[in-house]
């Protein structure tokens, strides 16, 4: 009797795991890509540590011919809060015809942090004007500013936009730590 209740027994256990393979084979699967862009020394991002958003649009107002500007609060965060940091442009900022009427050219941007025009050359905030200690690793809150600029002399108004369409562009800020003075 205890030979065939072992028989039993085993035969149930293995009904059971036949049952689960089969249940197994039938379920359903999630893949998610994960992926990360470590920098761990800088990072531009909103005062609350989240990304800034990808896209920007700028209003066009038909009465000045001009793009209203787009402005959003910023922080650097960093690991190294006693070293200044040097931030530029990648490239020339402006926005290009995709989509556009005959004789539309290309529109020129005007890239600001906390006031200061970046450029396609280094503008150095210095860590000890930046970093104030009240929250750890992040800099003050600036406004970064993208609006209608000039390739002409600073200061100069920009050129009215005439043709209808759709203008794309990209605007590239490169962030790097200054090496400390010895």
């Amino acid at each position: 009797m205890k030979a065939q209740g072992r028989k039993a027994l085993l035969a149930l256990v293995l009904a059971a795991a036949s049952a689960s393979a089969h249940a197994a084979s039938g379920d359903s699967r999630a893949d998610i890509h994960v992926w990360a862009n470590v920098d761990t020394t800088l990072a531009m991002l909103k005062p609350d540590g989240s990304p800034l958003y990808d896209d920007a649009e700028l209003s066009f107002n038909p009465g000045t011919g001009l793009l209203m500007p787009w402005e959003e609060p910023v922080k650097v965060f960093s690991n190294d809060t006693g070293k200044d940091v040097a931030i530029k442009l990648a490239n020339k900022p402006q926005l290009l015809p995709v989509v556009a009427a005959p004789g539309a050219q290309p529109v020129p941007l005007i890239v600001m942090l906390n006031g200061t025009e970046l450029r396609e050359v280094d503008s150095i905030f210095e860590a000890r004007n930046l970093f104030d200690g009240v929250a750890p690793g992040a800099s003050i809150t600036m406004p970064l500013h993208i609006g209608h600029g000039t390739f002409k002399t600073p200061g100069t108004p920009p050129d009215p936009i005439s043709a209808a369409g759709l203008y794309e562009g990209h605007v590239n800020i490169i962030l790097s730590q200054r090496v400390a003075a010895p």
